[in-house]
């Protein structure tokens, strides 16, 4: 069995990014992007969300 991969969403200045953890380090993945309406800046650990019920 395989642990999923940690994902994360960073949100600053208007703009998100997102990364992927691999080897304790904490790696962008694709490009940086204006952020949606509504959502806040600070960090969001994706992998830690659950699924809606």
């Amino acid at each position: 069995m395989t642990t999923p991969a940690k994902l994360r969403m960073i949100v600053m200045n208007g703009q998100k990014i997102l990364q992927t953890q691999n080897n304790n380090e904490w790696e962008t993945m694709g490009t940086i992007k204006k952020v949606d309406e509504g959502i806040k800046p600070g960090v969001y650990n994706i992998y830690l969300a659950k699924t809606p019920s």
